[in-house]
């Protein structure tokens, strides 16, 4: 894990999200990968909403 954690996000949702990450990673049926995909994607425009806000 990259120990640079950006600021505004707590190391759990940090270490969450990279756990989301590489799980996805590991997934071989492309339709799951595109759900984790989608999904990661979103959370990390949320993440980008709330560090923005606290700018």
């Amino acid at each position: 894990m990259p120990s640079s954690i950006p600021p505004g996000i707590d190391g759990c949702t940090y270490q969450y999200l990279f756990n989301l990450l590489d799980f996805r990673q590991q997934i071989p049926c492309d339709n799951i990968h595109s759900l984790y995909s989608e999904a990661s994607q979103r959370t990390f425009g949320l993440l980008q909403q709330l560090i923005s806000k606290d700018k």
